[in-house]
């Protein structure tokens, strides 16, 4: 669901290689290994696996979009067992067909329901301390950096007095050190130039990115960053751009070997295994 007060005008740019955008979590998936980067937007190979925690991102994701969608709309939030019903929905949709997915040791797929459970209940209480008015919800935005079409989904947009927050929902094993923000820094940067229409549209004086952060475990813990980003922040993101942008238009897709190679989707075909 998107709530645009004005239209993004279409950004046309193309990558030789056929690639018709780039995102954040592309210039990651990029960076880690650009040899998955090939097989997964560029030659589409089917995943061989999945690990459970991409699906499980997701579909929690898809959960809690009833609360954002509850305060957009100035209705109470839905319980924990309305949450847990669409968490159940979810996942049969997003496991049924796809892939196998991998679990990691100890854990199956009761073990993560049990674990969403508390964390969708960690989430809703956060929600219902929350004093910001929601503007937008998976709000989607195309603009160009260092002539690169970008392209951004936004979990929530919202109004804090004259801040307008934009908003990325995060599960993660633990807390955000402070390694892993700066690891994130690139995400704020573009989820900025993404609200720019808004804040315009809006009248308001100052875009405030952050991460809300819901970790797993047996007491989850929901942490509110809003990390600090200068003119330096957005000059290194406009390089890595323009750099991604520059390599994925070579054709140049090396394989990266690294620890990442157990959990990944195209280990077998990449590593020749069948």
């Amino acid at each position: 669901m998107s709530v645009a007060v004005l239209p993004h005008p279409p950004v046309t740019t193309t990558t030789p290689t056929g690639t018709e955008y780039l995102s954040w979590s592309r210039i990651r998936s990029f960076r880690d290994c650009p040899k998955l980067f090939y097989y997964r937007y560029i030659a589409k190979v089917p995943a061989e696996r999945v690990p459970a925690a991409l699906p499980f991102g997701g579909v929690f994701h898809q959960a809690i979009e009833l609360v954002t969608e509850a305060r957009l709309a100035g209705r109470g939030l839905p319980s924990l067992e309305t949450l847990l019903a669409e968490y159940d929905r979810a996942w049969a949709e997003s496991t049924s067909n796809g892939p196998p997915v991998a679990f990691a040791k100890g854990e199956d797929a009761k073990s993560l329901r049990e674990t969403a459970s508390r964390m969708l209940e960690a989430y809703r209480e956060f929600s219902q301390s929350e004093k910001s008015e929601i503007i937008a919800i998976e709000h989607e935005a195309r603009f160009a950096v260092a002539g690169v079409p970008i392209v951004a989904r936004l979990d929530s947009v919202e109004r804090r007095g004259e801040d307008l927050l934009v908003t990325d929902v995060k599960t993660s094993k633990s807390r955000y050190g402070e390694t892993k923000i700066l690891e994130s820094v690139g995400q704020t940067v573009l989820y900025s130039h993404a609200a720019v229409e808004l804040l315009r549209a809006l009248g308001a004086r100052r875009i405030v990115p952050r991460f809300v952060v819901v970790t797993k475990g047996k007491s989850p813990v929901v942490q509110v960053i809003e990390p600090p980003v200068g003119r330096e922040d957005a000059q290194r993101v406009r390089e890595l751009v323009a750099d991604a942008h520059q390599a994925i238009s070579a054709g140049a897709f090396p394989r990266n070997e690294s620890w990442r190679c157990a959990r990944c989707p195209f280990a077998d075909k990449c590593l020749g295994k069948k």
